[in-house]
């Protein structure tokens, strides 16, 4: 289940990261190396 979760929590946090390089708050490199 911990596994789980993080694989979720990842998930998650990737795609708030993509969501800020589609509105250029962020760029792509910097989303894949945080997560």
């Amino acid at each position: 289940r911990a596994l789980e979760s993080t694989t979720g929590t990842m998930l998650t946090l990737r795609q708030d990261g993509l969501q800020k390089v589609l509105a250029g708050l962020t760029t792509l490199e910097e989303v894949f190396r945080v997560t």
